[in-house]
């Protein structure tokens, strides 16, 4: 992700919600910090056409930056998502944030959306310091995307994947290299034939059958 010079945020709260104030001050104070550039409040008794726009379902809901989410957040939660949101590893940690609440759909949308986002995903499952259930979700998403224009464009990553030191990366990178359907990922998968590590040679050769 490339970093931001401001960051804006949108919220939104409504007569009677108990956790609004909480978020509300939460952001006055990061405001005043100069962490974040603006805070765009709407109370949907005003502006009831705001959930709509934004697709919020329950409030307080916010916009950090890219970043979407709902609910009482703490200042030091709201903090950091927005240190997150200029972090060049921002992406990912928001998407290993969807996966461990079982959002994958919305984690799938994103990454129809943005091929930013399916880069992520290809990061999260690279990552061996991410909790297993995350770089499954993060495969899952992948798998979405098999055959598709979009998962060919990240060839030169996942290609650079298959070079990494660590075997399971490069068995995991040559199960995608056989979902995007190309012919350079084919040859790359006739290489890893001959890798040292016996599954990534079993992976190399179910893929190579399969595409």
């Amino acid at each position: 992700m490339t970093k931001k010079t401001t960051l804006d945020i949108q919220l939104l709260i409504s007569p009677g919600c108990a956790a609004c104030p909480v978020v509300m001050q939460a952001f006055e104070r990061l405001l005043k910090e100069g962490k974040i550039s603006s805070v765009h409040c709407f109370n949907l008794r005003d502006y009831p056409e705001k959930s709509m726009e934004f697709g919020a379902r329950s409030v307080p809901w916010m916009r950090i930056g890219e970043f979407e989410f709902a609910g009482l957040h703490s200042y030091q939660e709201l903090e950091e998502w927005t240190r997150a949101a200029r972090a060049p590893d921002g992406r990912q940690k928001y998407l290993s944030h969807l996966l461990d609440r079982h959002q994958i759909d919305k984690a799938v949308e994103l990454a129809d959306t943005n091929p930013s986002w399916l880069e992520a995903a290809i990061r999260i499952s690279a990552d061996l310091n991410t909790p297993m259930a995350a770089r499954i979700g993060a495969s899952a998403i992948i798998e979405q995307f098999a055959g598709s224009g979009a998962l060919r464009r990240q060839l030169p990553l996942l290609l650079e994947m298959s070079r990494a030191t660590d075997s399971q990366t490069r068995a995991d990178t040559a199960f995608f290299l056989g979902l995007s359907n190309d012919a350079r990922a084919r040859q790359r998968l006739k290489e890893l034939l001959q890798d040292d590590n016996q599954e990534v040679r079993e992976i190399a050769g179910e893929a190579l059958s399969s595409a």
